[in-house]
This record gives C-alpha cells, sequence and structure tokens, in this order.
C-alpha cells in the first residue's frame, strides 16, 4: 500500500500518454477539446477511486497490526484491511480502462475534427463489450461539436468551421458569382465513418441552397421563417456518433406531384 500514490501516474507506467491530457492546450479544435473533457471525465472517475484506496489503505492498518485479540477488543476487524490481492482485484477494470485511454489518445494525437472521429470509431469495433462501450461513450461525447456544425449547416446555411474539422468546407477564393457551383465542397478526410457518403452529400446540398438563398436571394421572408424552425431543432437533443444519420430528401413539389401518373 506504500506504493499507491504511484499509481496516480497511470499504472505504473503502463499508461505514459494520459499525462500530457490535463496539460494539453485547447489549440486542436473543438472536437479535440470535448475529446480532452471526456477522457479527464474517465480519469477524474480513477482517481476518485485512488483517493477511496487510499484511505482504506491507512485507517485500518494500526488496528490490524495490533493483532486478533486487540481487533477483537477494539470491535474492529482486519476484513477490511486493503490487501495486495484486493489491490490488484479492485484496480483490474480501472487499469484496463487506462490502458485503453492511452491507446486512443494515441491514435487520435496528430488528427483533428472528423479525422480524430475517424480513430475513435475504429477502437469502436471490439469484441469486448466493455472496452466497445467505453470507446462509444468518448465518441458520442467528441461528436457533439460535429453534429452541432451539422445542425447549423442544414437548418441556417452557416459554416461554424473556423478551424476545418467539418466534412464541408468553402474555398474562400471563389466569387460570389460561382457560390452555388464551386464555393462549397465535401471534404472526404473529415467525413466521420458513421455519415455516408450520400448524407454528407445531402447535407452539403440542403445547407448550399439555404446559404444561397440567404446570400443571393435576399429572401427576408427566409429569415422570419427559419426562427421557429431553428428554435425546434436546438430542442432536439444531438443523435449518438454511432447511430446512421438518416437521408435528407426534400419533399416534392407541388408541380412534381400534379405531374405524376397513376401508372
Amino acid at each position: 500500500s506504500r506504493d499507491l500514490p504511484l499509481l496516480h501516474g497511470g499504472g505504473g507506467g503502463a499508461t505514459p500518454s494520459l499525462g500530457n491530457i490535463e496539460g494539453s492546450g485547447g489549440d486542436g479544435g473543438s472536437v479535440a477539446q470535448a475529446f480532452r473533457a471526456a477522457t479527464q471525465a474517465e480519469l477524474a472517475d480513477y482517481y476518485r477511486l485512488i483517493a477511496v484506496l487510499e484511505a482504506q489503505a491507512q485507517v485500518p492498518m494500526a488496528s490490524a497490526l495490533e493483532g486478533p485479540t486487540s481487533a477483537a477488543m477494539s470491535g474492529t476487524t482486519g476484513g477490511t484491511y486493503l490487501t495486495l490481492r484486493r489491490l490488484s482485484v479492485w484496480l483490474a477494470e480501472p487499469l484496463r480502462r487506462l490502458r485503453l485511454l492511452a491507446v486512443l489518445v494515441d491514435a487520435a494525437a496528430d488528427a483533428r475534427g472528423g479525422a480524430l472521429l475517424r480513430a475513435l470509431h475504429e477502437h469502436a469495433k471490439h469484441g469486448d463489450p466493455a472496452t466497445r462501450a467505453t470507446v462509444e461513450r468518448l465518441l458520442s461525447a467528441a461528436a457533439e461539436p460535429c453534429l452541432r456544425m451539422v445542425r447549423a449547416w442544414v437548418v441556417a446555411g452557416e459554416l461554424e468551421d473556423p478551424r476545418g474539422e467539418f466534412f464541408v468546407a468553402s474555398d474562400p477564393a471563389v466569387g460570389e458569382e460561382d457560390l452555388w457551383r464551386a464555393r462549397y465542397f465535401i471534404n472526404d478526410e473529415m467525413r466521420p465513418p458513421f455519415i455516408s457518403e450520400a448524407t454528407a452529400a445531402d447535407v452539403l446540398r440542403v445547407g448550399k441552397s439555404i446559404n444561397f438563398l440567404r446570400r443571393r436571394c435576399d429572401d427576408e421572408s427566409w429569415e422570419r421563417e427559419r426562427a421557429p424552425v431553428a428554435a425546434a431543432a436546438a430542442a432536439v437533443p444531438l443523435p449518438a456518433a454511432g447511430a446512421a444519420m438518416p437521408r435528407l430528401r426534400p419533399s416534392p413539389s407541388p408541380r412534381s406531384r400534379r405531374r405524376r401518373r397513376p401508372w
């Protein structure tokens, strides 16, 4: 139990990559910041466990060393004493989780945005349910900024991506006259694997249409009609990162419905 504080470093050197999580800066983008916050939450659970084990290792030690007669007279028992075997059993799952966190941190070290989500998603393909649950929990937390970008783009036609993390990108060199044809495109390197190519194309088309209405058509009525839609979209919870996003199919116009033949 004397070496118990050494576990604060990550299981006796088993997880050296986790030492840089808390001190790392916030220059990796919003997705990296969300992943960092989720990893810190996992480490906080581990630190709470270490605090409980340290308290349990220090308090009953004196009564356990007094011998069975003194322990019986004082009404205490050595049953709660923290032995190395109990320590090994109680730390087996936390240490497994720490090693998994180290692997995920190494995999996402040089990635950002959708590429970071892709790296995490690859590790979710695991046969162990506990490992898969941990990765999916971190993936869902890290994907929230990306899903907020999707909602802002398809609802308001606004591309809120200052650091190039979104799979819909823009070319600022393209002029307003080519806004529809060449300004916006799909960056496959930033497309998360849980968003299919067809869904990404729908997201691009819907957001580009709304953006074109706002910037080129000067449709002020659209701004007024968009307010309740944006409020309703903000009230809807974001889907899980592992869930497949639905296809965004616009409803047919009345004119196209009139042209349909019964046969």
